[in-house]
């Protein structure tokens, strides 16, 4: 049996808030850690919410282009230690939601196979037009089926930042914008603003 290709990091920004020396950031990571990366700017589409519907289509295109593994990881997150955990079999891998009856997964830290599991579910994320947030239409694709291998991927894949709780233990820990776009985004729709429980 051929030997699994390890994912590339893939991620883009926008030329606004941190996100430029962020994603430098995250480039640092990747190449400290020796991980392959693809993380690019994309041109800002003129709010937070916008910018986050770029990414199923980003993640699949991707996917395509590199014609295996892809490890999508927010622009503005750290990368602290090698992602070794990641199951060989699974098609798909993300942290589980604790806490929260909107969403089954984090969006900040997603994992694709280039399998036919991996590749069909990515495909249906980025063609779902529904009017909401990367997280929303991932949840709505999830809810509609998936027939792959999952691999819920340990919290320490996708601690938080803004919470001071990053453990000794955190391989990624993602960011927390605070572009005056999300805020308004969320000023507006407060019920979409989730605390997420500390975990180990």
């Amino acid at each position: 049996m051929p030997r699994r290709k390890e994912p590339i990091i893939i991620s883009y920004y926008t030329n606004n808030w941190e996100y430029p020396q962020r994603a430098e950031q995250l480039r640092e990571d990747c190449k400290l850690l020796r991980l392959r990366n693809d993380i690019v700017e994309l041109q800002d589409s003129g709010s937070w919410i916008d910018n986050t519907r770029l990414k199923s289509r980003f993640v699949h295109e991707k996917l395509e282009e590199h014609q295996r593994p892809v490890l999508w990881i927010d622009a503005d997150s750290r990368i602290l230690r090698t992602p070794h955990s990641i199951s060989p079999h699974a098609d798909f891998a993300g942290v589980r939601a604790v806490n929260n009856d909107e969403k089954t997964f984090y969006a900040g830290t997603l994992y694709f196979n280039y399998s036919d599991a991996g590749r069909d579910f990515v495909r249906r994320w980025s063609e779902c037009s529904i009017d909401g947030s990367d997280h929303m239409a991932l949840e709505e694709v999830w809810k509609e089926g998936f027939d792959g291998v999952v691999h819920c991927l340990p919290y320490r894949y996708c601690e938080v930042e803004s919470r001071a709780e990053a453990s000794d233990q955190a391989v990624i820990v993602s960011g927390s914008s605070k572009s005056k776009s999300k805020e308004e985004y969320f000023r507006k729709n407060p019920h979409k603003r989730r605390v997420r429980r500390r975990r180990r």
